[in-house]
């Protein structure tokens, strides 16, 4: 929101000896897309004030603006970066070249998708200071990076950051990838908490998934149920594990193992008798619906609405009539 000559001014009674100021760096470009027109004057502005203040200064322009979205406002920035570099060169700003793709990567900047993180200040810093000394600056890998044998990998100013473990939005695509240690994860199949939307996520060969069953969970070990892709805390009923095909009983999203009755499954809506949490194909006999409170018969695990006669209950082992 500053225009070129205002920061500088701003500072000029905390400078004792201005003859004593080598360099003067200005960074920035996105705000001037809102008056593009007016860049070349308030440049000019500027440069006429810093040659009669700081006579000595070497006057640099490090045009690093940019914004993370694919909106008309991109393009009025990029328009506004090349009137930077226009009337730098015109006006004898020495105009750093490297450094111009720094903000090009999203993983650099903050939730405005404008301004940069932490790691983006860091990297900034870094390169002026390289621009400044060598005339040009190395740009590092930073976020999600394709390797050459199709993995994906997570860079932090330019090594892998064995830190990166959890689901990390990879931009192009828009897709949530795992990683582990740094690297894609093809192999572990479970859950994870998505800490961008703070729900626990179905992860398989690297990546969310739309799975509806149960799950592991990579922070307890315990299982859960997910439907497509979610982990939905509101279910209760029976569900297949994705581990080892086997179906069990849930109670509010979680496996519970403590469970032995009659509860619907998710995939067909019929009743199921489980023991100790795990559907019991063996059982035949009564017990009790977890959702209305009555007594059922069911044979062969399934409760069978045809069944008319005695039968032992689960419970207390006595004998009870049944009518359909």
């Amino acid at each position: 929101g500053f225009q070129f000559i205002t920061l500088i001014q701003n500072i000029e009674d905390s400078i004792e000896d201005k003859n004593a100021i080598t360099d003067i760096v200005v960074t920035g470009g996105y705000n001037d897309w809102a008056n593009i027109d007016g860049v070349y004057t308030e440049m000019e502005k500027f440069v006429q004030y810093s040659q009669a203040m700081y006579p000595n200064a070497k006057l640099w322009l490090a045009p690093v603006g940019w914004i993370k979205t694919t909106s008309t406002k991109k393009e009025l920035v990029a328009q506004s970066i090349g009137a930077w570099k226009t009337s730098g060169n015109s006006l004898g700003f020495h105009v750093m070249s490297t450094i111009q793709e720094l903000f090009h990567n999203p993983y650099l900047l903050g939730k405005d998708t404008i301004h940069p993180n932490n790691d983006g200040q860091k990297e900034l810093a870094r390169c002026l200071y390289e621009e400044l000394t060598t005339g040009s600056c190395t740009i590092l890998q930073n976020g999600l990076v394709k390797e050459n044998n199709g993995q994906w990998a997570m860079y932090r100013f330019g090594k892998i950051d064995r830190n990166a473990t959890g689901l990390y939005l990879e931009e192009k695509s828009k897709q949530y990838l795992f990683l582990r240690n740094g690297f894609q994860d093809l192999k572990y199949v479970g859950i994870v908490l998505n800490s961008t939307t703070g729900k626990w996520t179905f992860v398989q060969k690297g990546t969310t998934g739309t799975y509806t069953g149960i799950a592991k969970s990579i922070e307890n070990g315990r299982w859960y149920f997910c439907r497509k892709g979610i982990l939905d805390w509101n279910f209760t009923g029976v569900a297949k594990s994705i581990e080892n095909g086997k179906w069990y009983h849930c109670k509010k999203g979680a496996l519970d193992w403590n469970f032995t009755g009659l509860s619907k499954s998710v995939e067909n809506g019929k009743w199921y008798f489980s023991k100790k949490g795990a559907l019991d194909w063996n059982f035949t006999g009564i017990a009790k619906s977890v959702e209305s409170g009555k007594w059922y018969f069911a044979r062969k695990g399934a409760l069978d609405w045809s069944f008319t006669g005695l039968a032992k209950s689960v419970e207390n082992g006595k004998w009870y009539y049944c009518k359909k």
